[in-house]
């Protein structure tokens, strides 16, 4: 698609959004996200689709029938950040919802969604993954079941063996080595 082509179709989902045609704007933006070009209509916009996603993602994750229910959504959580950058803003939301889903609960988690959770996971950025060590120490979903719940605890800790060490932050560089220990058994 030509750099014209591109900018055109980016005015008028500008144009859809200024009017207020919600309609039209998130029909334009589903549009943008199937050709791949989500990363054309800015971080605001970016920050809002993944954002929505991560929620939704959780929501379901809470909900009844989790198990069943979290693979699209993961899915769809994982097409779309895969696709893009994700902006700092949105950071937060989507390693909470991605962390908290793949460490589960204390019944388990889901084995459909995991592999989306994974590959996420693998694709971390620093400061994603400084925040992922972050979570696990406050007060959060995640945070309460790692410290409270041995097979989440062990499911956090398995999770850390899908980081690239080299990826680890200084910041993070101590949490990662005693997950890693407690991942390899002590």
């Amino acid at each position: 698609m030509s750099p014209r082509s591109q900018s055109e179709l980016v005015d008028r989902h500008q144009d859809y959004r200024a009017k207020g045609e919600e309609q039209r704007s998130k029909a334009s933006s589903q549009f943008f996200e199937k050709l791949g070009l989500l990363f054309l209509l800015g971080d605001s916009e970016l920050h809002l689709i993944i954002t929505t996603a991560s929620n939704n993602l959780l929501s379901v994750h809470n909900g009844m029938n989790n198990f069943y229910n979290e693979p699209p959504f993961a899915a769809r959580l994982e097409q779309v950040s895969s696709q893009n950058r994700v902006p700092p803003s949105a950071q937060l939301t989507f390693v909470d919802s991605v962390i908290t889903c793949a460490t589960g609960n204390p019944w388990g988690v889901s084995n459909a969604a995991m592999p989306y959770y994974l590959k996420m996971i693998r694709s971390f950025s620093p400061s994603e993954i400084a925040i992922m060590f972050s979570l696990v120490t406050g007060a959060t979903v995640v945070g309460h079941r790692a410290r409270n719940i041995p097979r989440c605890r062990k499911s956090f800790a398995q999770l850390t063996t899908f980081l690239s060490p080299t990826s680890v932050p200084t910041q993070a560089r101590a949490a990662y080595d005693w997950w890693s220990k407690e991942a390899a058994g002590g």
